[in-house]
C-alpha cells in the first residue's frame, strides 16, 4: 500500500505513518466538529455560532494545510507559518464569540 502512495505522490522520506495518522485523525475530527457548529449556525443564526463555525473552519484548514508538506506542495518552514497564522484566527474568533456572548444582555422567555 505503501508503494502505491508513493507512486502516486511524492512522499518526503522523514513523513512517518504516526505522522500521517495524526493528520488524517485532525483532519477527520475537524470536519464533524465544523459539521456540527455549522449546523448550530444555520439553526440558530447567532454571530457567537459563526465566529464558533469559522473558529472550526480554521481547525480544518489547519489539518487540510496539514497534509501538504507530506505531498511536498511546500516548504515545511510555509506550512508553519501558515498553521500559526490560522491559531491566531482559530483565537481571535473564540475570543470573539465569548466577547459577543457577554456584551449582548440575556432574553428571557
Amino acid at each position: 500500500m505503501s508503494r502505491l502512495v508513493s507512486a502516486l505522490v511524492a512522499v518526503p522520506s522523514d513523513v512517518t505513518p504516526l505522522y500521517v495518522a495524526i493528520v488524517l485523525l485532525e483532519t477527520v475530527l475537524a470536519v464533524a466538529l465544523f459539521s456540527l457548529l455549522a449546523y448550530a449556525f444555520y439553526h440558530r443564526r447567532s454571530i457567537p455560532y459563526l465566529l464558533l463555525a469559522c473558529a472550526a473552519g480554521t481547525i480544518l484548514a489547519r489539518g487540510l494545510i496539514g497534509t501538504l508538506p507530506m505531498v511536498t506542495v511546500f516548504d515545511p518552514s510555509v506550512h508553519i507559518l501558515i498553521d500559526h497564522g490560522l491559531d491566531i484566527v482559530l483565537v481571535s474568533m473564540a475570543f470573539g464569540a465569548v466577547y459577543y456572548a457577554r456584551r449582548v444582555t440575556p432574553t428571557t422567555s
